[in-house]
């Protein structure tokens, strides 16, 4: 299962995200639609943000793992990035509760 996770600062601003784990959906990784879209939204979502605030977030990469955290202060812009990731996340947990999961921390 992807295990999604997205962080918001004590006053409401998205500060980051960790993805982490395999979907499980299809027997081949290559296969995976579920993993497929995570991974498009949750790397078209770092990309953006770096295009938006001028500056390439922290980011984290490995097997089955991608973590980003803002290196600048949130803004309005980068929260709308964070909730084009979010809105994308909700309808993959939705549709495959079984292979996707997310929580906002």
């Amino acid at each position: 299962m992807i295990r999604a996770r997205l962080y918001r600062s004590p006053e409401g601003h998205f500060t980051g995200y960790r993805i982490a784990g395999h979907a499980g959906y299809a027997a081949a990784d290559a296969e995976d639609i579920v993993c497929a879209a995570v991974s498009v939204l949750a790397v078209t979502c770092c990309n953006t943000l770096e295009q938006v605030t001028g500056r390439a977030p922290e980011a984290e990469e490995g097997d089955g793992l991608l973590k980003v955290e803002l290196t600048v202060p949130p803004s309005h812009d980068s929260d709308l990035v964070f909730s084009f990731l979010q809105n994308g996340l909700e309808s993959l947990s939705e549709t495959y509760p079984d292979h996707v999961s997310l929580q906002i921390c």
